[in-house]
Protein backbone atom coordinates (compact mmCIF):
# COMPACT_ATOMS: atom_id res chain seq x y z
CA UNK A 1 0.00 0.00 0.00
CA UNK A 2 1.80 3.58 -0.90
CA UNK A 3 0.50 6.51 0.92
CA UNK A 4 0.73 9.88 -0.33
CA UNK A 5 3.53 11.52 1.03
CA UNK A 6 1.34 14.80 0.72
CA UNK A 7 -1.50 14.14 2.07
CA UNK A 8 0.12 13.07 5.29
CA UNK A 9 2.19 16.36 5.07
CA UNK A 10 -0.79 18.53 5.43
CA UNK A 11 -2.44 16.40 8.06
CA UNK A 12 0.45 17.07 10.17
CA UNK A 13 0.27 20.42 9.68
CA UNK A 14 -3.24 20.59 10.27
CA UNK A 15 -2.98 18.41 13.48
CA UNK A 16 -0.10 20.83 14.68
CA UNK A 17 -2.35 23.89 13.73
CA UNK A 18 -4.98 22.78 15.75
CA UNK A 19 -2.77 21.23 18.96
CA UNK A 20 -1.62 24.76 19.18
CA UNK A 21 -5.01 27.21 18.51
CA UNK A 22 -6.55 25.17 21.06
CA UNK A 23 -3.24 25.29 23.57
CA UNK A 24 -2.89 29.09 23.24
CA UNK A 25 -6.51 30.16 24.65
CA UNK A 26 -6.21 34.25 25.97
CA UNK A 27 -7.52 34.45 29.27
CA UNK A 28 -8.22 37.43 31.97
CA UNK A 29 -5.31 36.44 33.62
CA UNK A 30 -2.76 36.42 30.60
CA UNK A 31 -3.85 40.22 29.61
CA UNK A 32 -3.36 41.12 33.22
CA UNK A 33 -0.32 39.82 32.89
CA UNK A 34 0.57 41.47 29.88
CA UNK A 35 -0.60 44.66 31.04
CA UNK A 36 1.23 44.24 33.92
CA UNK A 37 4.57 43.94 32.35
CA UNK A 38 3.87 46.77 29.97
CA UNK A 39 3.68 49.54 33.49
CA UNK A 40 6.29 47.69 34.55
CA UNK A 41 8.48 48.16 31.83
CA UNK A 42 6.97 51.88 31.52
CA UNK A 43 7.71 52.63 34.74
CA UNK A 44 11.66 51.09 34.34
CA UNK A 45 11.92 53.48 31.19
CA UNK A 46 10.32 56.16 32.00
CA UNK A 47 7.47 57.93 30.40
CA UNK A 48 9.29 58.32 26.92
CA UNK A 49 12.20 56.67 25.39
CA UNK A 50 13.36 60.44 25.00
CA UNK A 51 14.59 62.75 27.48
CA UNK A 52 12.35 65.34 28.14
CA UNK A 53 9.69 64.20 26.53
CA UNK A 54 6.23 62.94 27.83
CA UNK A 55 4.25 60.03 26.82
CA UNK A 56 2.41 62.42 23.79
CA UNK A 57 5.43 63.78 22.72
CA UNK A 58 5.11 67.02 24.33
CA UNK A 59 8.41 68.90 25.67
CA UNK A 60 8.81 69.39 29.49
CA UNK A 61 7.46 72.83 30.57
CA UNK A 62 9.80 75.18 32.94
CA UNK A 63 8.75 77.23 35.14
CA UNK A 64 9.71 80.89 34.00
CA UNK A 65 9.54 84.09 35.86
CA UNK A 66 7.56 85.64 33.05
CA UNK A 67 6.96 88.98 35.81
CA UNK A 68 8.16 90.09 38.74
CA UNK A 69 6.57 87.38 41.25
CA UNK A 70 4.90 85.42 38.41
CA UNK A 71 5.90 82.12 37.05
CA UNK A 72 4.16 80.69 34.14
CA UNK A 73 4.89 76.63 33.29
CA UNK A 74 5.90 77.72 29.70
CA UNK A 75 7.31 75.39 26.31
CA UNK A 76 8.88 77.23 23.43
CA UNK A 77 7.44 75.89 20.24
CA UNK A 78 7.87 77.09 16.36
CA UNK A 79 4.43 78.17 14.91
CA UNK A 80 3.54 77.93 11.73
CA UNK A 81 2.16 80.49 9.54
CA UNK A 82 -0.98 78.79 7.63
CA UNK A 83 -3.80 79.32 5.87
CA UNK A 84 -5.43 76.04 6.76
CA UNK A 85 -9.22 76.26 7.72
CA UNK A 86 -9.57 76.94 11.51
CA UNK A 87 -5.45 77.11 12.52
CA UNK A 88 -3.98 80.13 13.57
CA UNK A 89 -1.56 82.10 11.44
CA UNK A 90 1.55 82.68 13.15
CA UNK A 91 0.74 86.73 12.95
CA UNK A 92 -1.97 86.34 15.10
CA UNK A 93 -0.81 84.44 18.32
CA UNK A 94 1.01 86.47 20.90
CA UNK A 95 3.96 85.47 23.33
CA UNK A 96 1.76 83.47 25.62
CA UNK A 97 -1.05 81.07 24.51
CA UNK A 98 -3.18 79.02 27.29
CA UNK A 99 -2.65 74.89 25.77
CA UNK A 100 -4.61 72.38 27.09
CA UNK A 101 -4.00 69.15 24.51
CA UNK A 102 -1.56 68.48 21.66
CA UNK A 103 -3.07 66.17 18.77
CA UNK A 104 -0.87 64.85 15.99
CA UNK A 105 -3.91 65.15 13.82
CA UNK A 106 -6.03 68.27 12.69
CA UNK A 107 -9.10 66.57 12.79
CA UNK A 108 -8.74 65.91 16.31
CA UNK A 109 -7.16 69.42 17.50
CA UNK A 110 -10.54 71.52 15.10
CA UNK A 111 -12.97 69.18 16.95
CA UNK A 112 -11.94 70.01 20.16
CA UNK A 113 -10.99 73.93 19.89
CA UNK A 114 -14.71 73.64 18.25
CA UNK A 115 -15.94 71.99 21.79
CA UNK A 116 -14.14 74.89 23.55
CA UNK A 117 -16.18 77.27 21.86
CA UNK A 118 -19.33 75.87 22.19
CA UNK A 119 -18.02 75.85 26.17
CA UNK A 120 -17.60 79.25 26.38
CA UNK A 121 -14.10 79.51 25.41
CA UNK A 122 -14.62 81.42 22.36
CA UNK A 123 -11.28 82.24 21.41
CA UNK A 124 -10.25 78.66 21.39
CA UNK A 125 -8.02 78.02 18.09
CA UNK A 126 -5.28 75.39 17.24
CA UNK A 127 -1.27 76.23 16.79
CA UNK A 128 0.22 74.44 14.39
CA UNK A 129 4.14 73.17 15.29
CA UNK A 130 6.27 71.07 13.06
CA UNK A 131 4.88 67.70 14.22
CA UNK A 132 1.35 68.40 16.04
CA UNK A 133 -1.19 70.59 16.63
CA UNK A 134 -1.67 72.64 20.05
CA UNK A 135 -5.22 73.51 21.08
CA UNK A 136 -5.00 77.17 23.11
CA UNK A 137 -7.78 78.62 24.29
CA UNK A 138 -6.62 81.92 25.08
CA UNK A 139 -3.83 84.10 23.45
CA UNK A 140 -2.49 87.21 25.29
CA UNK A 141 0.75 89.41 25.42
CA UNK A 142 0.39 90.01 29.01
CA UNK A 143 1.72 87.24 31.44
CA UNK A 144 -0.71 88.38 34.27
CA UNK A 145 -3.79 87.30 31.84
CA UNK A 146 -2.07 84.43 30.81
CA UNK A 147 -1.79 83.52 34.73
CA UNK A 148 -5.81 84.03 34.89
CA UNK A 149 -6.42 82.09 31.88
CA UNK A 150 -4.13 79.29 32.91
CA UNK A 151 -5.72 79.02 36.06
CA UNK A 152 -9.40 79.37 34.76
CA UNK A 153 -8.86 76.14 32.67
CA UNK A 154 -6.99 74.50 35.34
CA UNK A 155 -9.42 75.15 37.61
CA UNK A 156 -12.37 73.92 35.14
CA UNK A 157 -14.21 70.69 36.24
CA UNK A 158 -15.78 69.79 32.93
CA UNK A 159 -12.16 69.77 31.26
CA UNK A 160 -10.15 66.39 32.01
CA UNK A 161 -6.27 67.52 31.36
CA UNK A 162 -3.96 65.44 31.20
CA UNK A 163 0.04 66.31 32.43
CA UNK A 164 1.64 68.29 31.49
CA UNK A 165 -1.61 70.37 30.75
CA UNK A 166 -2.46 73.10 30.82
CA UNK A 167 0.51 75.20 30.02
CA UNK A 168 1.90 77.87 28.06
CA UNK A 169 3.11 77.79 24.35
CA UNK A 170 5.39 80.49 23.43
CA UNK A 171 5.94 80.76 19.84
CA UNK A 172 9.62 81.07 19.50
CA UNK A 173 9.71 83.77 16.70
CA UNK A 174 8.19 86.16 19.74
CA UNK A 175 10.14 84.58 22.24
CA UNK A 176 13.60 85.89 21.58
Amino acid sequence: MKINTTILGHAAVAMICIMLASGCKTTEANYKAAYETTVAHRNEKGADDVPGMKAAGTPEPKDIEAAPGLTLPVITAWIGSTSEDGVAHRDSVKLYNVVVARFRQIFNARQMAERLRASGYGNATVLRTNDAYFVSTATTSSPQEAQEALRHVADDQSLRLRSPYPLIVRPNHLAR
